[in-house]
């Protein structure tokens, strides 16, 4: 989103805003190698992860009592995975160039890269209540030590309208909605390839 909106705004017509957003991408079958030998369609692989009574409860009994305030959970949320998780790449821990963990998986290891972490966070957000039309794994390019390089995160559409990023490693900001940078403004981050969770699995039109 481009613009901010009023609470006043969005308790009326936030649906439709989210919606629209929505409606710059269009939606498609996201097949993905998420591990050598093995493509998989994402949005069902999301769905697949958060088919998960451990992590239900989980994100109900750390998360559910902030109610309805999805801005303050979705922080929440991205500061547990950062402070659970430490950083490794598939090749330490698999001995493979690529290899996604299921959300259960990187919640018992305690370790992974960069969409393991993002996957966690979209699974904790989605179970706990997070509507799907706010709440996205995103993957594209980032400037990162001054290089070009693929990346995973998640980003988030808060309830003013603006759209969030949520980065448990690369570019971790514990920040709260809504003083923390807005996606546009961040250049650090290229268009993304495609957005998925378990509802929409979706690319730029």
């Amino acid at each position: 989103m481009i613009f901010k909106a009023s609470k006043e705004f969005m308790k009326r017509f936030g649906n439709i805003v989210y919606n629209y957003f929505l409606s710059q991408f269009k939606q498609h079958t996201r097949m993905y190698y998420i591990r050598p030998g093995k493509l998989e369609d994402l949005q069902k692989f999301m769905k697949k992860c958060m088919e998960d009574e451990v992590l239900e409860k989980k994100a109900h009994v750390e998360f559910d009592f902030f109610s309805k305030d999805y801005d303050y959970i979705a922080v929440n949320i991205l500061r547990y995975v950062h402070n659970i998780l430490t950083y490794k790449r598939d090749q330490e821990v698999w001995n493979v160039p690529e290899y996604w963990q299921t959300a259960r998986t990187t919640y018992n290891k305690r370790t992974g890269d960069c969409e393991d972490g993002a996957i966690l966070i979209l699974t904790l957000a989605r179970l706990v209540g997070i509507p799907a039309n706010r709440i996205f794994l995103n993957a594209g390019y980032v400037k990162y030590r001054n290089k070009k390089v693929g990346h995973a995160y998640v980003t988030y559409l808060g309830d003013d309208a603006v759209e969030y990023i949520l980065d448990w490693c690369y570019f971790y900001d514990s920040r709260r909605i809504p003083t923390r940078k807005r996606n546009w403004y961040d250049d650090r981050y290229y268009p993304c390839w495609f957005k998925v969770n378990d509802k929409f699995a979706l690319k730029r039109r």
